[in-house]
């Protein structure tokens, strides 16, 4: 009897080992799959950051002295800023081109991106990127903007594809396929093993502890293979579109808005009396 429950208590404890190695490979897969896409996000909110800066510096700080052409050009590089988050959510789903409904009518001032023309297939975002960077320098030759607010922009854009080298480095270094296998492979063998330990203690109750336990470890490592990628179309992935949508009513509001509206000049500071409210 007492070799018996030896050998019980000797098995017991080499489970529990075994338990805490799968979870300690099963937690670091976990968490590296989960800061890829949470790191991902991170980096589309800078991105959003760097746009909105960059439209407030050229929708605000340029002056375009009542010249049309200024005002065509600068509402186009507008439209530029949102092509880019546009292009950059195609680009690294690995969508060629930019024939899209969402994207093909913000290039479609610029003579390379009209229709009837070959379809560029490289990287989009970063030939807009280029395009906003030509902007910035046509103007500051025809003088219509300022050191400071050239050198906020050539900042945003550098900031931009500093996004876009972040998003490729997520994208293309995926967790090794041999780590994600051999994971796998080690939570079916730990599962298969469990039946030959746990009925000397659960009796019938091993049942249901089984498929509780395969449930749960093979769900979490599934959770993490679908997060790992989070620029896809997947529930479980980034809203890009979302995210797009919403930078799209931000700048639509910015152009759209009265520019006596921001004067200052125009603010009633008898409000403040009259309200009995101060700072």
């Amino acid at each position: 009897m007492c070799e018996s429950d030896c050998r019980f208590n000797c098995c017991c404890r080499t489970m529990c080992k075994v338990c805490g190695i799968v979870a300690l490979i099963l937690g670091y897969r976990t968490n590296s799959a989960y800061d890829r896409y949470w790191e991902a996000r991170k980096v589309w909110s800078m991105l959003v950051t760097h746009s909105r800066n960059l439209a407030r510096a050229i929708w605000c700080s340029t002056n375009t002295q009542g010249n049309k052409q200024f005002e065509i050009e600068k509402l186009g590089t507008i439209n530029l800023i949102l092509a880019y988050a546009v292009a950059t959510k195609h680009y690294l789903r690995d969508e060629v081109g930019h024939n899209y409904t969402d994207l093909a009518h913000l290039l479609i001032h610029v003579p390379k991106f009209r229709p009837g023309n070959k379809n560029p297939t490289g990287n989009i975002p970063l030939e807009i990127a280029l395009l906003l960077t030509e902007y910035v320098r046509n103007a500051e030759t025809d003088k219509i903007i300022e050191a400071t607010p050239k050198t906020v922009m050539n900042n945003c854009i550098a900031g931009m594809l500093e996004c876009l080298t972040n998003f490729e480095r997520i994208r293309n270094t995926p967790i090794p396929l041999a780590y994600a296998i051999h994971l796998k492979h080690i939570l079916v063998l730990f599962l298969l093993a469990i039946p030959f330990q746990i009925p000397q203690v659960l009796g019938w109750l091993s049942i249901p502890v089984m498929i509780i336990a395969s449930f749960t470890l093979l769900g979490i490592e599934s959770i993490s293979s679908e997060i790992e990628q989070p620029f896809g179309y997947d529930v479980n992935d980034l809203r890009l579109n979302e995210f797009c949508n919403e930078l799209r009513l931000e700048l639509n509001m910015l152009t759209h808005s009265a520019p006596d509206a921001r004067d200052v000049k125009a603010w009633d500071l008898n409000a403040f009396v009259s309200n009995k409210k101060t700072v």
